[in-house]
């Protein structure tokens, strides 16, 4: 979808709420993780040579 979309003047808007990350301090299914929330906002932005790269 996304590559369709690019080039195109499409917006993608993603909106997190009290979001939690559980990153894995190692590899494999029971790794013990690390919690980290975000508070505040997370925001993502594209450009492409159509929408103002240079």
């Amino acid at each position: 979808m996304w590559s369709f979309l690019t080039g195109k003047g499409a917006v993608i808007k993603y909106t997190f709420d009290d979001m939690l990350v559980e990153v894995p301090r190692e590899t494999g299914t029971d790794a013990p993780r690390a919690a980290w929330r975000l508070h505040g906002t997370l925001r993502i932005t594209t450009t492409d040579a159509d929408n103002g790269a240079q």
